[in-house]
């Protein structure tokens, strides 16, 4: 809402205009972003161990944040704790192009001895692609300022100023998540996010 300020100082009349504006911009994201975990069971440490790194160097490739834990796993029989086997837990946190699902999917669906389960899948935009958007809007909003000024000087017969701009860049996105066990139907979202930024700033006019 814009607010229009009179004040007289002697016989110079100053115009004070306060204003705010939010500018939006849709985008079709190029990235999706998986995240998985991955059960190994095996009776023998070795052979635990094996697995887990032939398959985290797998996901090295299409992952770029992936943590993995193990333990010994025991039942009770007649009061006893008795072995039961070693279990492996790897948690992944996957970036790809959308284009290339089906290269991810190859890539889980070839995972060794392993269960795999698909915790979400998103939507997500590169992080150049994000900048190089918010600095257009960034733009366009310091030129509509600096020509509502001159639109202003040529009203009032004044010079106009602008002054105290701020504009903040809140990232604000519309995500769809999807749950599934299995790779053999990995749905591939499609939705539209909306990147934004907000200005506030002031006009004088002297």
């Amino acid at each position: 809402m814009k607010k229009l300020i009179i004040f007289i100082s002697g016989i110079l009349f100053a115009y004070t205009l306060t204003n705010t504006k939010t500018y939006t911009q849709k985008i079709e994201p190029n990235l999706l972003k998986a995240t998985i975990q991955v059960t190994i069971t095996q009776k023998e440490l070795n052979n635990l161990i094996e697995l887990l790194n032939t398959n985290m160097n797998k996901l090295k490739t299409v992952c770029q944040n992936a943590t993995y834990s193990f333990i010994p796993v025991y039942r009770y029989i007649n009061k006893k704790e008795v072995f039961e086997n070693y279990k492996a837990y790897i948690n992944a946190t996957c970036t790809f192009k959308s284009s290339e699902i089906k290269k991810f999917s190859n890539i889980i669906n070839k995972l060794q001895n392993a269960k795999v389960k698909l915790n979400s899948l998103n939507l997500t935009i590169s992080k150049k692609e994000k900048t190089a958007v918010i600095n257009n809007l960034k733009t366009k909003a310091y030129n509509d300022i600096l020509t509502e000024a001159a639109i202003l000087s040529k009203k009032l017969d004044k010079k106009c100023f602008a002054t105290n701009i701020n504009i903040y860049t809140p990232y604000t996105t519309q995500k769809r998540s999807y749950m599934t066990k299995s790779f053999a139907s990995m749905p591939i979202p499609k939705q539209e996010k909306s990147l934004l930024i907000k200005t506030d700033y002031k006009i004088e006019c002297y």
